[in-house]
């Protein structure tokens, strides 16, 4: 499934209606990330919904006003079964009843219903892939995206790993104002064969700052990272920062240059 990540998902546009018959042409919105489950005809389509947990994850993505969606897309045998299951259930949010299975068609998903769910940036590319109404790690993981949180020590080990270069690793900022903010741009390539995932990053002193994408780089591909130096007296410097990713060592950035008054 490694190959998914970073693959573009092609979304129908539903219709996308809840128990009420009411219609929402303009779902999904322009979320910043999107949780697409689909669920095909395969054996009872109302037991694999599982509508109470769906109902707890949207409760807390709008609890903690995350700019998320959840969309649903389900292409039933009878669709009296779905919207009899939604209706027991109390579950008012918007779904796509795909009779058709025009979406599973477009995507040629894999088989497991594991592999049916995903994360889905704003792009509609796949950050993250898992059902997080059936996993509590999966679930962490999908929230600490969401929140823009830095992945957590015990999310490390779910990450296969993976080889990166940075194409510039020690950056001049040639000569400047020492009281003047300075910004060094860092190109990461992801040269293995899994995604390469930064979860955090150390600095060798509070006057750096890194700005760095959670999201997944596919292989081949590359991310960008922006450190940024804001000294307190003139002198040479060389500072560095430590990005910690899949990888078996941490990527040094590094900036050299002379604060002058």
């Amino acid at each position: 499934m490694r190959t998914w990540i970073g693959q573009e998902l092609v979304l129908t546009d539903g219709p996308f209606l809840n128990i009420k018959g009411d219609t929402f042409p303009d779902f999904p919105n322009k979320s910043c990330y999107k949780v697409v489950c689909y669920i095909d005809s395969t054996g009872c389509t109302g037991c694999r919904l599982g509508t109470a947990e769906w109902k707890g994850l949207i409760d807390t993505i709008n609890n903690k006003r995350l700019d998320a969606s959840v969309l649903l897309y389900i292409s039933p045998k009878d669709e009296r079964d779905v919207w009899g299951s939604l209706i027991s259930g109390g579950f008012t949010y918007p779904v796509c009843v795909d009779s058709t299975d025009r979406f599973g068609r477009l995507n040629k998903l894999p088989k497991q219903d594991t592999y049916r769910t995903f994360l889905l940036n704003g792009e509609n590319k796949i950050v993250a892939i898992g059902n997080p109404t059936r996993n509590e790690k999966v679930k962490g993981l999908y929230l600490d995206i969401l929140e823009g949180v830095e992945y957590r020590e015990k999310n490390v080990g779910m990450f296969p790993l993976t080889t990166a270069v940075l194409l510039d690793s020690c950056i001049s900022l040639g000569h400047f104002t020492y009281d003047e903010k300075q910004s060094a741009h860092f190109t990461i390539r992801n040269t293995g064969n899994a995604p390469l995932y930064i979860f955090d990053v150390t600095t060798s002193c509070d006057c750096i700052h890194v700005d760095y994408s959670r999201e997944p780089v596919s292989p081949g591909e590359v991310s960008y990272a922006e450190l940024t130096y804001k000294g307190s007296k003139p002198g040479h410097i060389r500072k560095s920062a430590y990005l910690r990713c899949n990888t078996s060592e941490a990527l040094r950035l590094t900036v050299t240059g002379d604060a002058e008054k």
